[in-house]
């Protein structure tokens, strides 16, 4: 049988006049997910890096962890709003088990103003 519990009038009030700030911190999230969503969906070695952290399906708390970064920063970069080291995107590539490879394009679609070798 489960117990019944009240909330005194006070507390009411008191977990009323807390909804504003939930709502706004609500938004807030939405907003930063908004800015991984887009981030992840880059079309650069970034994009494709947080893409295998997202599809890791390892918490971001737990990958920050393992590579020693703060989650704020982690969360940061995840928004593309913070750059990081080469050797920091190399630790989160494996806490994720990720690999990441570049494909050079063939020398007949490289662009005529870059030199080739």
């Amino acid at each position: 049988m489960t117990a019944t519990q009240t909330i005194s009038p006070e507390r009411m009030d008191e977990i009323r006049r807390s909804w504003p700030l939930l709502d706004a911190e609500v938004e807030d999230l939405a907003l930063r997910a908004e800015r991984m969503r887009e981030a992840a969906a880059e079309q650069s070695l970034c994009g494709e890096l947080r893409r295998a952290v997202h599809e890791s399906g390892i918490h971001m708390k737990i990958v920050a962890e393992r590579i020693g970064l703060d989650a704020i920063v982690l969360s940061e970069w995840l928004q593309g709003v913070r750059n990081l080291r080469s050797d920091v995107l190399d630790r989160i590539a494996q806490s994720v088990g990720a690999t990441v490879s570049v494909k050079l394009p063939s020398p007949k679609s490289v662009a005529p103003n870059i030199p080739t070798a």
